[in-house]
């Protein structure tokens, strides 16, 4: 996909388990050091807005206009949707 926005939202059922995302370049490559799943922050709740967020990332506009992957990791949960804003 084509990054859009400066942060990355989710619709997700993860009470009880947990949502982790990583941002990869087109070749599935780790975009950088700090978007990779070991550095995401948990989501372990349900909602239809939820801010995926990564320790010291916050702010992810320097991605805007430029190709990647996204590679969600779940245990015990669903992702029905996902956008940036």
């Amino acid at each position: 996909l084509v990054w859009r926005g400066s942060t990355l939202w989710i619709n997700a059922a993860a009470a009880g388990g947990e949502v982790r995302a990583e941002v990869l370049d087109l070749d599935g490559n780790r975009w950088r050091q700090g978007l990779t799943a070991e550095q995401a922050i948990p989501i372990s709740e349900d909602a239809i807005r939820l801010q995926v967020r990564w320790n010291n990332e916050e702010d992810l506009s320097d991605l805007k206009g430029r190709s990647v992957r996204l590679r969600f990791l779940l245990r015990n949960a669903d992702v029905y949707a996902f956008w940036t804003e």
